[in-house]
């Protein structure tokens, strides 16, 4: 059985390899190319800004208006569990999570 950080890794970078998720399919429309820091729900920052370090779960690669999913980074700064709550994810990276978390029960 894996740890919940290993699973919600595993379950985020197989998501944004597959594009699971409206919200981070946008931003990578958006952005093309550079660094896409991938944001806890639970306190996201303004339009244009970067959140804070312990709000920011991974950051990966986007080239040409692709996901590199090889370059995905968990961030060390990240805590499950913050003043503004725990752990909040996108509908599509949430349902991702649910699914690998069922699989791994097996």
């Amino acid at each position: 059985m894996l740890l919940f950080l290993p699973l919600l890794h595993y379950a985020l970078k197989t998501g944004l390899a597959e594009g699971v998720d409206d919200v981070h399919r946008n931003g990578v429309i958006q952005l093309q190319n550079g660094w896409m820091y991938v944001h806890d729900e639970r306190n996201i920052p303004p339009l244009g800004r970067i959140g804070d370090p312990e709000d920011i779960i991974a950051t990966v690669l986007v080239e040409d208006g692709e996901i590199n999913a090889d370059t995905y980074q968990p961030m060390p700064a990240y805590r499950v569990c913050t003043s503004y709550g725990v752990t909040k994810l996108a509908d599509g990276l949430a349902g991702r999570l649910k699914q690998v978390h069922r699989r791994e029960k097996r």
